[in-house]
């Protein structure tokens, strides 16, 4: 997952949900070569949650637990919808070549999906001997174009700039991110005040709001 890797190391320090794509990552690579139908099941997974975030970042009317209730080949139509709608992505194909690409990885989802429920291992449980078990090399194609996939919705999403759709900005409230990673410690240096900002800025902006009232500070 070479390409996906190199978006998230550039830019996870500035999306905090980036980082998060770290574990799946590593997943991916430790089951290669040792268990096919576990690597399609992170095949899968990563993809969903590249498109979860590009909606919930870039759709600002539905919820988190609407995003959860969607199908995963819907789920890639929203995201393509939010894509499509902010120009600054069309900087290198034209549209009606665009939305065909980004058709293409829709199908793709659905794919990885209806494979998944007839191989994969962990999600649900099968009726067994399985129809048939995904061969190596096969896996490793599916993984490759997984990762071309993956990291181009990632490359898409990260031109547009989501700055205007936050009435807070991180940058100018030091003190009270400081006041939040000092009562939500985490390990490894990640900070929970930028977590919290990147992957729900509604509670983020809920929290804020509470601190500035009780500071007194109007903004």
């Amino acid at each position: 997952m070479d390409l996906t890797k190199q978006k998230v190391l550039v830019s996870q320090n500035n999306h905090a949900w980036l980082a998060n794509l770290n574990t799946l990552l590593n997943e991916i690579d430790k089951q290669h070569n040792e268990n096919n139908d576990i690597l399609l099941e992170c095949c899968k997974s990563i993809l969903e949650s590249i498109s979860k975030n590009i909606v919930r970042k870039l759709d600002q009317v539905i919820d988190d637990k609407d995003i959860h209730k969607t199908d995963f080949t819907q789920l890639v139509g929203k995201a393509k919808k939010c894509l499509l709608e902010h120009s600054s992505v069309l900087t290198a194909i034209e549209k009606n070549e665009f939305s065909l690409l980004l058709n293409i990885i829709g199908n793709w989802a659905h794919f990885l999906s209806e494979v998944r429920n007839k191989i994969g291992e962990v999600s649900h449980g099968k009726l067994l001997p399985k129809p048939y078990q995904m061969d190596a090399y096969t896996a490793l194609v599916i993984q490759h174009i997984t990762d071309g996939f993956s990291a181009l919705l990632i490359h898409l999403f990260l031109k547009i700039d989501v700055n205007y759709m936050e009435v807070y900005k991180y940058e100018k409230y030091e003190e009270f991110n400081d006041y939040l990673d000092e009562l939500n410690p985490l390990p490894n240096n990640i900070s929970y005040s930028q977590a919290l900002y990147e992957q729900d800025y509604d509670a983020y902006a809920e929290e804020l709001d509470n601190y500035l009232d009780q500071q007194g500070i109007e903004v």
